[in-house]
Parts: structure tokens; C-alpha cells; sequence
């Protein structure tokens, strides 16, 4: 997938979503699909204000620092 602001190559991951401090917080962690396949891994994280769900489809721009997550409306 293409980086919406900077059209370069974006890497494929998966986003976790879970409530911090009760529902005030939401943390969305990315990790790579690279990286999952690693026993170790590094997961970039991020507060947001957001809906709180399960593993997600996710795309990372390197370049922006972008976390781009697919929600899907129910």
C-alpha cells in the first residue's frame, strides 16, 4: 500500500488496541509482519483516542511515522 501523504511503500503489520488507566486510554501497538515471524520483536506504540478492539490489519510509514489501522464499520 502506497503512504496517503508521501506515496511511498507502506510495511504490512498488525495493530493491537487495548484500554490503559480504564477507559481514558487507548494504546494501539504495531508490529511488523517481519518482526512477528521473529521470536523477539520490537512493537511501536502510540496513545490514541480510539475504538477499543482486537488485532487489526495495519499499514507503517517509515517516512511520516505514520500508523495507518483498517477498522471496518459493524
Amino acid at each position: 500500500m502506497k503512504c496517503l501523504f508521501c506515496n511511498t511503500d507502506m510495511e504490512t503489520g498488525r495493530v493491537s488496541i487495548f484500554s490503559t488507566q480504564g477507559d481514558l486510554q487507548i494504546l494501539l501497538s504495531y508490529t511488523s509482519i517481519e518482526e512477528s515471524k521473529k521470536s523477539i520483536f520490537r512493537r511501536k506504540t502510540k496513545d490514541v483516542n480510539s475504538m477499543q478492539g482486537e488485532e487489526i490489519e495495519a499499514y507503517y510509514c517509515s517516512s511520516c511515522k505514520m500508523i495507518l489501522p483498517i477498522f471496518f464499520e459493524e
